[in-house]
């Protein structure tokens, strides 16, 4: 190695310059610095797009206890609503690419990217892991015209039935749609409501034909016998209720439970994903988190790999897109 006492000045300056040019080469290829720390070594943002105590904001807080007690990380939840997701999406948009904006991401923030509300693209993101595969089931009252699947779609396929959901242009709107194509029903009126536990109301009091509901929003008028759930949308029925078939057996090809999980921007460095994908799964074991999904009535085999996570929200996407083309909403 050359003594530096040997350089003369001109010497000394130029291998400084070359130096000094291979640092700012090494900056500039994108996570060549970020790899060099520990990852990570400060509090992990979990960004919720929706209120406190709803789905999104139990799954994210159950994760990060997880978090906390497999891998000893700090995580907090950062919550910027509104706009469907658009609001979280653009302030990470606006974050280093460094792995620590985790985006809690969900049906609904898919239908927004669908429709080119978000500053991403739905290839903009990576997975890191699949959170809940949330059962939605198509509910009636027990007491009404409709008290099986078969009742429902004969006379769907007659006239335009009344189903109500949360948001014209969201998850369950697109389901719905996607019911009638593939079932080869006339087109259902679609009625917006607060909530699927809003929508339950007006099913039981015969304001609604039908309802697209979760398990914890009706469960107890499920149990007070008053609605019952007709039509699961999900791969295999459900253990909770074994006699309700899936929109599969009915013959329509459509799995679509509200999907939940965790994502970054596809810019973040390889090992970091590596190691929240690590992460998230050893949370996501744990006993509280799966406490967490029995008690929500959420299959414990909701949780995934973030490759899985990543087909399904790609599948949701090109199905939005399907759908919200035909009803005009793009």
């Amino acid at each position: 190695m050359q003594d530096w006492n040997d350089c003369t000045a001109a010497e000394l300056r130029r291998q400084i310059l070359t130096a000094g040019m291979a640092v700012v080469a090494m900056a500039a290829i994108p996570g060549a610095s970020l790899a060099q720390d520990d990852f990570p070594d400060r509090t992990i943002d979990i960004m919720v797009h929706a209120g406190a105590g709803g789905g999104t904001d139990l799954t994210a807080n159950a994760a990060i206890s997880g978090l906390r007690e497999t891998v000893g990380w700090d995580a907090a939840i950062n919550r910027k609503t509104g706009a469907g997701g658009a609001v979280s999406h653009q302030y990470v948009m606006q974050q280093p690419c460094d792995g620590y904006n985790v985006i809690t991401l969900t049906s609904s923030q898919i239908s927004t990217i669908a429709q080119g509300k978000s500053p991403f693209g739905i290839d903009d993101l990576v997975g890191i892991g699949r959170a809940t595969v949330d059962p939605i089931y198509l509910m009636t009252a027990a007491d009404g015209p409709y008290p099986t699947a078969e009742e429902f779609l004969a006379a769907a396929k007659e006239e335009p039935l009344s189903i109500g959901l949360v948001t014209i242009g969201g998850g369950d709107h697109i389901t719905v749609f996607l019911m009638a194509e593939r079932g080869d029903l006339m087109q259902p009126q679609a009625v917006p409501s607060d909530s699927g536990g809003t929508a339950a109301v007006s099913v039981v009091a015969g304001d609604l034909d039908a309802g697209m509901v979760g398990v914890s929003e009706a469960g107890a008028m499920i149990d007070a016998g008053d609605i019952r759930p007709i039509i699961a949308f999900t791969e295999e029925r459900q253990e909770d209720f074994p006699d309700v078939p899936t929109a599969k057996e009915l013959g329509m090809d459509l799995v679509r439970p509200t999907l939940r999980g965790f994502a970054v921007r596809d810019c973040t460095p390889e090992d970091r994903v590596a190691t929240l994908r690590d992460g998230f799964a050893q949370a996501m074991a744990t006993e509280g988190y799966q406490t967490y999904l029995r008690n929500a009535g959420i299959p414990l085999d909701s949780v995934a790999s973030g490759e899985v996570f990543e087909e399904a929200i790609q599948r949701e996407h090109d199905e939005a897109v399907e759908a919200l083309t035909a009803l005009g909403l793009m």
